[in-house]
C-alpha cells in the first residue's frame, strides 16, 4: 500500500476510531455501483492501488474484540473521487446529503 494515500488507525481497544467514517464507505460503494465500475476500475481512474481502495471499504480485523484498522483516503484521493463521481467531498464524508459540487 502507498503510504501517501493512506491514513490508518489501529489498536482502538473497543473505542471508536476518529478516522472511521462509515458513511464514506457506504457512499463510495453506492456511487461505484451506480456508475457500474469495479473496484479495480475506480482505483485505476483515481491513481491508487486496488489494495488501497479495498482498505478504504473494508476495515481489517486485528484479532481483538471490536478492534479494526480503519483506512481513509488522503485529501488528493478524496478530490479525485469527488471529480470522478461529480459529488462534493462534503457529500462523500457525510457532512451533507446534497451531491452538488
Amino acid at each position: 500500500m502507498n503510504s501517501k494515500t493512506l491514513h490508518t488507525n489501529s489498536r482502538n481497544k473497543g473505542k471508536k476510531h476518529t478516522n472511521d467514517i462509515p458513511i464514506l464507505r457506504e457512499r463510495l460503494e453506492q456511487l461505484r455501483s451506480d456508475k457500474g465500475y469495479t473496484q479495480k476500475e475506480v482505483a485505476k481512474k483515481i491513481g491508487c492501488s486496488y489494495e488501497s481502495y479495498q482498505a478504504w471499504i473494508n476495515p481489517r480485523y486485528q484479532g481483538y474484540k471490536d478492534d479494526y484498522t480503519y483506512v481513509t483516503p488522503s485529501i488528493d484521493k478524496l478530490m479525485a473521487l469527488s471529480e470522478l463521481y461529480g459529488v462534493s467531498i462534503d457529500y462523500l464524508v457525510g457532512k451533507t446529503d446534497y451531491t452538488s459540487v
